[in-house]
């Protein structure tokens, strides 16, 4: 018997189901269009006018929204015989035509698989023997339906999903939802334009929208950011730890996931923003379940256009560039130098670079730690005798057991470790492209350390001379931040100045741990309030710390509610005597007593972590700063932030927030006497109303972490090396 299955694009899950029943039963199913805007029956009847045809008409909310409906069954009435009506979702009686109210209807929704197949079945079958005499043998069925068997929509349980529920809107395109799901069905994969069209509905929607339809049909739908290689990873690691998908014996969390899959159907993964298809080299997701990719990019249409059985093509990516970064330590024992080459690995190696980091020193914990984020860390060959030791190991060539190919990339540190990578740059690796990161202003830094008056113009004038003949010989000079790149870009005539932005996409693991996750604002901490001050803090006036000593001394003398308030300083050398000394020297004119507490540096995260979850506002009242890392990892952590107009995160936030906005987070700093006042001043804003200090924190932090990320500092490194 042949059978048309009649229905409206919404209800394809049914037709699916339906007509895979029918095959099985040696019934001959024809498809019809995925949706017609006019007449639905008659038009179907007409065309087969005197064929051994029955038309099964799905009925349904939504194809009682047609306006041809009443129409069609009204003048039906006289081939009743071949229209087998069945409901596949519950309607008011009253909503549905005369002719089509005055016929049993079928409650598909309402029974169990099998009990829906046996009615089903009955149906077609009573309608068959209406049709053809009894002696008349049926026509060759279909050979039967391949593949696995479409579930029964009403009765499959409901998808694990993290996709938002679509609304139940009428999208208007039935033609794209029928497109989606014949290249699923076919090719195991469909891109979905990322752009949104003139009626406001985006790929989102769509994606959405699909999911509501055919979401019976998958046991996990799931949405993975896919901006670059870095986030699909981590989505997949995620998505597996999820799931409970065990370890393989790589401990790559991405390949289990997609192994697991292939082992699996009924899936539906959706790929977000996806990047251009040659980031995801052997990331793609296996063609045992489907795959929805949202994307601007034109070329995924090429990678989706050939069958399950052909293999996709993603061509493999270039060879990732080989970077040597050369630092003095991993950990940041030294302050913002260290850290800001310990993220930038990071955010390198995450960007599919393969990257080695020399130091002269590193033990068994910060191996392990770069190993996880995919950054081999070499020691130095020290060689024999003092000439090789400490530091100026760096200047030998790694050996090949531990650097077997060459680097394509050489990368130093302002002077700290710009020679020793231009020393293996051209004697070692004459091929390799040196890139040079330029941190301090000796200009500026020189004038305020003490201990060097009468010399401040010789060492600064001698170490500037230093940076921009490295950075001048360099093939690829950056400046971190616009407050350096405004000082040196005058510096650099033969070649352009980058600027390189530090990125606020959250703190360091431990921090992640133990603070609230983005976008939600911390609670502040309960008890007396804290004013932390992070980093190395050898050079008193260079880092302000007699400002900021001075400016609570101020506040909990005027304000009684805060009076309980204490000053934070951790940075101080782990010797007992410096602490001593420094305590002295900040409370030789403030008398701070119990309110001032020295804590000795240190590099464990989550050391940082307790005192960052811990304090009401962190302050850099620095006099001279090139950016301040340690404010941008407090903004990254949610913690409420004050900054010296002189450093380049004030320079920063003054770009992107303006200059009103910017005000709440930067404190104009001038030498000029009056600074403790406006400090002190700007504490008490910030201490008055904790809970509103923590709200802009919380604002800071979501509009940073969107323009300024480690990934995008990267980048735009290795756009520039290309």
């Amino acid at each position: 018997m042949r059978v048309v299955i009649n229905h409206v694009g919404r209800d394809r899950s049914w037709a699916e189901w339906i007509a895979w029943e029918l095959r099985r039963a040696g019934h001959r199913v024809v498809s019809d269009p995925w949706d017609w805007s006019t007449k639905l029956v008659t038009d179907r009847l007409d065309a087969d006018a005197g064929s051994d045809t029955i038309v099964v008409q799905l009925v349904s909310p939504s194809y009682l929204d047609n306006a041809w409906t009443a129409e069609e069954w009204s003048a039906a009435v006289g081939d009743v015989d071949r229209l087998v009506p069945m409901l596949v979702e519950p309607v008011a009686n009253h909503l549905l035509p005369p002719a089509l109210a005055a016929r049993p209807l079928l409650p598909l929704y309402a029974e169990g698989e099998r009990a829906a197949v046996q009615s089903l079945l009955a149906a077609v079958d009573s309608a068959a023997h209406r049709l053809l005499p009894p002696d008349d043998a049926p026509a060759e069925g279909d050979p039967g339906p391949s593949g696995a068997p479409p579930r029964h929509p009403a009765a499959a349980s409901p998808a694990l999903s993290n996709l938002a529920r679509a609304e139940n809107a009428d999208f208007g395109r039935e033609a794209l939802f029928r497109m989606l799901r014949e290249k699923l069905l076919s090719r195991g994969g469909a891109p979905v334009d990322a752009a949104t069209g003139a009626d406001g509905i985006g790929a989102e929607e769509v994606a959405r929208e699909y999911a509501r339809r055919f979401g019976s049909q998958y046991d996990l739908v799931w949405r993975v950011p896919a901006t670059d290689r870095a986030s699909l990873q981590t989505a997949y690691a995620q998505l597996a730890d999820f799931l409970g998908v065990p370890s393989g014996e790589r401990g790559d969390r991405a390949a289990d996931l997609l192994a697991h899959l292939v082992r699996r159907d009924r899936w539906l993964l959706v790929l977000a923003e996806a990047a251009a298809p040659a980031a995801f080299y052997r990331l793609l997701p296996p063609r045992s379940g489907h795959t929805l990719i949202l994307s601007a990019d034109a070329a995924w249409t090429e990678v989706y256009s050939r069958r399950r059985d052909q293999p996709l093509s993603i061509p493999e990516p270039p060879t990732p560039k080989r970077i040597l970064a050369v630092a003095t330590e991993w950990s940041s024992r030294r302050g913002g130098l260290s850290t800001f080459n310990r993220r930038l690995c990071r955010g390198l190696a995450a960007a599919g670079a393969t990257v080695y980091c020399l130091v002269p020193r590193a033990d068994d914990e910060e191996r392990e730690d770069a190993r996880r984020s995919h950054v081999t860390l070499l020691e130095a060959e020290h060689g024999r005798g003092p000439a090789w030791a400490g530091e100026w190991a760096l200047f030998r060539k790694p050996c090949e057991q531990v650097l077997p190919l060459p680097p394509d990339v050489v990368i130093g540190h302002g002077r700290i470790t710009g020679r020793a990578a231009q020393i293996l740059a051209d004697d070692h690796y004459p091929r390799a492209a040196r890139v040079h990161i330029l941190h301090m202003d000796p200009d500026d830094l020189e004038w305020l350390k003490d201990h060097r008056a009468g010399q401040a113009a010789l060492i600064a004038a001698e170490r500037n001379s230093m940076e921009v003949a490295l950075g001048d010989s360099a093939d690829h000079p950056f400046a971190v931040g616009r407050v350096l790149w405004n000082s040196y870009a005058a510096d650099f005539s033969d070649r352009p100045l980058n600027e390189l932005v530090p990125g606020f996409d959250g703190p360091e693991s431990a921090l992640s741990d133990l603070l609230t996750a983005p976008p939600e604002p911390r609670l502040p901490p309960q008890g007396s309030p804290r004013v932390l001050v992070l980093g190395r803090t050898e050079d008193v006036k260079v880092k302000g710390l007699d400002t900021a000593s001075a400016a609570l001394s101020l506040l909990v003398r005027r304000c009684e509610r805060l009076a309980d308030t204490r000053l934070i300083v951790r940075g101080v050398s782990a010797d007992g005597d410096a602490v001593k000394r420094l305590k002295e020297l900040l409370e030789t004119e403030n008398s701070l007593g119990r309110h001032l507490v020295i804590r000795p540096f240190s590099t464990d995260a989550r050391e940082r972590a307790k005192d960052l979850s811990g304090a009401s506002l962190l302050v850099l009242p620095s006099r001279a700063e090139a950016f301040g890392l340690s404010a941008a990892e407090a903004i990254a952590a949610g913690t409420p932030t004050l900054v010296s107009s002189t450093s380049g995160v004030a320079a920063l936030l003054t770009e992107v927030l303006g200059v009103r906005r910017a005000a709440d987070f930067v404190v104009r700093t001038r030498d000029d006497g009056e600074d403790a006042a406006r400090w002190s001043e700007a504490m008490e804003a910030v201490l008055s109303d904790r809970q509103e200090a923590f709200r802009r924190a919380a604002d800071l932090r979501a509009i940073l972490q969107e323009a300024y990320s480690w990934s995008g500092t990267a980048a735009k490194l290795l756009a520039a090396l290309a």
